[in-house]
């Protein structure tokens, strides 16, 4: 497993450059430049989030299509667990 410095060894330039540059700002502009790095991030989760739920929209819509068809059946709930419990048996066995 490689350690912070040893990673830092590898770092693109670019970023390395950044790094010098962020040393040399003062306290209350480090404060700002992190701010900004944390909103890039959080922005990032958020697009990846909505990406998640598109996801799931079009995962929703796949399984309405196929009840709407009939290509698949629905199973009442006690029936789901008979058949979860018998799976179940089948592997402790």
């Amino acid at each position: 497993m490689a350690t912070g410095l040893s990673r830092l060894s590898v770092m693109d330039s670019d970023v390395s450059a950044l790094l010098h540059d962020a040393r040399q700002l003062e306290h209350h502009e480090l404060v700002g430049l992190v701010h900004e790095l944390l909103r890039i991030l959080s922005d990032d989760a958020e697009s990846e989030s909505s990406e998640i739920e598109n996801a799931w929209d079009e995962e929703i819509r796949h399984r309405l299509a196929e009840l709407e068809t009939g290509a698949v059946a629905t199973v009442n709930g006690p029936e789901t667990i008979a058949l979860a419990r018998a799976e179940l048996a089948k592997h402790r066995a």
